[in-house]
């Protein structure tokens, strides 16, 4: 790489995706049986287990895509630049009102690493990259089904959106609360929510995850889109660079922008969101709930990091809180409406947090008690295989 004076975004794409890999322990040398793998992903997103229809629709649909690298994994690529798309086709209508900017649009593609999305730069590099985790889409359908099953069903493709049903729902439904812990344990102890256990949920709710899960994984996108739409990307607004990984020949850094520059991406990134949303024929109020779960999600994040290195100064200094995101977004677009529902999801999902803690410093003292070893030097399977057994016998709510 040091023979590089100048590089394309597509060689920084490559270069990164290449030192991820071998981070991840990957063989770069023998690519994995990408039909397999997005057949059992398919399985897992629709809540099927026959999803010959839908591979076979997805080969032709692709089949004319390059893939900007040779290490870019296609499956996530793919539903990248589905989302893309979605943006570019709705942009200029939602444009209208927001202060924008003629910066080009930088290159989009996914690595497997830690967060949902960065704005990439090297000092080799005058091309703007944003990355997009290759973990973000995992983590949406995961979370969007917890979320999901919060709603009791009340009949054939309906489900209660009555707060108080909601909430005894929540209290009499502790798979809500396995499925919960089982993905932020993932990813508490591996960075890796792929690591949680997959499953399938009550058809009648496959509808709700979808509009959550897809209303998430366009926000994290359109957020970031809405920083080049608004000319953010331009060096003079950039507010901070910190270094992603410690690689041996390239200073590669994530960038951030001040917190005015945040909140006005997340507002014309919501508006891009459920600009998309609408299109596809989902309803506004719906689509935001997955916007909810997704500003949540940050505050969650910078509180798993918090938790693993008992470091409360762990937590974003670079980005506003989730909480005043989300007043923000609610104020802007539903100024005036019945919103009761989106501060309750969030409080369960932050109920459900403070409970996950609770249960991360009991299990962590019963195995360094029985097993005289710390639970951060134990194999991650064998520490999920004791959540899903504590819950099978009901062992959580004992003392």
């Amino acid at each position: 790489m040091d023979n590089y004076n100048k590089m394309s975004a597509v060689e920084l794409l490559e270069y990164i995706q290449l030192e991820y890999l071998k981070l991840n322990g990957s063989n770069v040398s023998s690519m994995s049986d990408v039909a397999s793998l997005m057949k059992d992903f398919l399985k897992v997103i629709l809540g099927k287990n026959d999803v010959t229809e839908e591979y076979l629709y997805i080969v032709d649909k692709y089949k004319d895509v390059v893939l900007p690298t040779k290490y870019q994994d296609p499956i996530t690529y793919y539903m990248l630049l589905d989302i893309v798309k979605g943006i570019d086709e709705i942009k200029d209508a939602v444009l209208e009102g927001f202060p924008s900017s003629n910066t080009k649009i930088p290159l989009f593609g996914t690595v497997n690493f830690h967060v949902f999305s960065a704005e990439i730069c090297t000092t080799k590099c005058t091309d703007k990259l944003i990355i997009i985790s290759g973990g973000l889409f995992t983590y949406a359908n995961l979370i969007s089904k917890v979320v999901a099953q919060t709603f009791p069903i009340i009949g054939d493709g309906e489900f209660s959106t009555d707060i108080n049903k909601i909430l005894q729902h929540v209290q009499n439904t502790p798979n809500i609360k396995l499925r919960y812990f089982d993905l932020m344990m993932a990813c508490l102890f591996t960075n890796k929510a792929p690591k949680a256990r997959q499953y399938f949920i009550n058809m009648n709710l496959n509808n709700l995850v979808e509009v959550i899960r897809h209303s998430f994984e366009v926000f994290i996108v359109a957020h970031e889109y809405a920083h080049s739409l608004l000319g953010h990307l331009d060096d003079k607004n950039i507010n901070n660079t910190v270094p992603i990984e410690t690689f041996d020949d390239l200073d590669v850094k994530q960038i951030f922008h001040n917190w005015e520059d945040e909140i006005q991406a997340d507002l014309l990134g919501a508006a891009l969101t459920l600009g998309v949303m609408n299109k596809k024929g989902y309803d506004s109020f719906l689509a935001m709930i997955g916007i909810i779960v997704c500003t949540n999600s940050f505050e969650q994040f910078d509180l798993i990091n918090a938790l693993r290195s008992k470091n409360e100064k762990d937590l974003s200094t670079t980005h506003p809180p989730g909480t005043l995101r989300q007043s923000v977004l609610i104020e802007y677009f539903f100024y005036e409406s019945d919103v009761k529902l989106f501060p309750i999801i969030n409080s369960i999902l932050n109920n459900l947090w403070s409970e996950f803690v609770d249960f991360h410093n009991w299990l962590k003292g019963k195995i360094e008690e029985v097993y005289n070893v710390d639970i951060y030097n134990m194999p991650f399977r064998e520490i999920q295989n004791i959540l899903y057994e504590i819950f099978k016998t009901n062992f959580l709510t004992e003392s």
